[in-house]
């Protein structure tokens, strides 16, 4: 079913497949998609406290974050696919509800119930993320909405870990973090009745099948490898401050002046969206990633290291809405792009997976060593498929003028 809006409603999203949405249409779709991304803001310090409480090992955290991004990043790529545009208004307040539930468990939870329960809660935060990226793969401006996304559900986690660094953690400890965690989600039931209906179907080549194309696949491989390098080095963040010499609240600053600048790199991200080719962004940033992890991974001073995991921050969110254009590059039906909050969700879940088998208790560098290697392998793979772009770009120009 396409999406429906009242003919009073101002439209706020012009799409470039089916209808445009409504003011609360695309707000609700907003807020969902924000809801099932506030763990990541504040996972590192919910999981390092419980390590700390001796209810988690040190690899586990790393466990624990695979399991969860992992189960969410399959349920946000095979909704697309799999499940029909429709329904989304009860899709939404099901997951919503169900998240709530199992935020309010961990915190009662340890050992293998942690992972079985943060494995869980992929189910409901995918199905939530794959309603806001069917609004934003549809839209005109993908890069633009996928900022805005973005920047708001940063907002919303820089507001979240400041209340936990200040209020929560002190006053009620890790429990208490899990229980805000599940008020904090609960909001996203009420925005679940102004989701639209449903969306316009994506219009597909005729003998092709609802998967994306081999170009298609080849883009995604080379966001999760690209992207995978963020997740592998910032779920060990309270671990690296205390191997350079820094206490549990140091971090705990590092993430919260992390998640402002994030914010800020989500707003240039939107502002310069449709002005700038991806491929320029994704090599600034990396040389931005680079060189944060060379401090963050030295002896240094507190106000060094936060400074560098605000720069990390930063370059990752100005990368990832460019993103978007780069898969409809490669797919021009969109259907990759319908997949990139999977994909990305997914490389958030392959990179702590893969920095949990290269540390241990007592060295988590290796996580930073993972990283530049993911994040130069996925540049490179996209720097590839961008020269052939160009050069069947100049044929298909050059049999023009012929």
């Amino acid at each position: 079913m396409a999406a429906s809006r009242e003919d009073d409603q101002p439209i706020t999203v012009r799409e470039a497949v089916g209808p445009s949405l409504s003011l609360n249409e695309a707000s609700a779709a907003m807020a969902v998609g924000m809801v099932s991304l506030l763990m990541m803001g504040v996972l590192p310090v919910l999981l390092g406290g419980l390590v700390d409480l001796h209810r988690l090992s040190a690899s586990g955290i790393g466990m624990a974050a695979t399991l969860e991004g992992l189960v969410m990043g399959v349920a946000t790529g095979l909704a697309g696919p799999v499940l029909p545009p429709s329904g989304l208004r009860l899709w939404g307040l099901g997951s919503a509800l169900l998240l709530v539930g199992i935020d309010l468990a961990t915190a009662r939870a340890s050992g293998g119930a942690v992972l079985g329960l943060r494995a869980l809660a992929g189910l409901p935060e995918g199905i939530l993320l794959w309603i806001t990226i069917g609004m934003i793969a549809r839209s005109e401006t993908p890069e633009r909405l996928a900022g805005i996304l973005l920047a708001g559900s940063t907002a919303a986690q820089f507001v979240l870990a400041l209340g936990f660094t200040v209020f929560v953690l002190p006053g009620f400890g890790t429990d208490g973090g899990f229980v805000a965690l599940a008020a904090v989600t609960a909001l996203a039931v009420p925005a679940a009745w102004f989701l639209p209906r449903g969306f316009a179907p994506l219009v597909k080549p005729v003998d092709e099948t609802t998967a994306p194309p081999l170009r298609g696949w080849a883009a995604l491989a080379a966001t999760v490898v690209f992207t995978a390098a963020f997740g592998a080095v910032a779920v060990y963040l309270q671990p690296l401050a205390h191997e350079a010499g820094l206490d549990a609240n140091i971090a705990r600053i590092a993430l919260t002046v992390s998640l402002l600048l994030q914010v800020t790199g989500g707003t240039c991200a939107a502002l310069i969206a449709g002005r700038v080719h991806y491929m320029v962004v994704f090599c600034i940033g990396t040389v931005g990633f680079l060189a944060s992890w060379v401090v963050m991974g030295s002896q240094v001073p507190a106000w060094a290291f936060v400074t560098a995991n605000g720069l990390n921050g930063f370059a990752y969110l100005i990368i990832t809405p460019f993103l978007v254009p780069m898969l409809i590059e490669a797919d021009p039906s969109r259907r990759a792009a319908v997949m990139a909050g999977g994909a990305q969700v997914l490389a958030g879940a392959l990179g702590p997976f893969l920095a949990s088998r290269v540390v241990s208790n007592a060295d988590v560098h290796g996580a930073l060593w993972l990283g530049a290697t993911l994040l130069l392998t996925g540049l490179v793979m996209m720097a590839g498929m961008y020269a052939v772009e160009r050069r069947e770009r100049a044929r298909r120009q050059l049999a023009v003028v012929e």
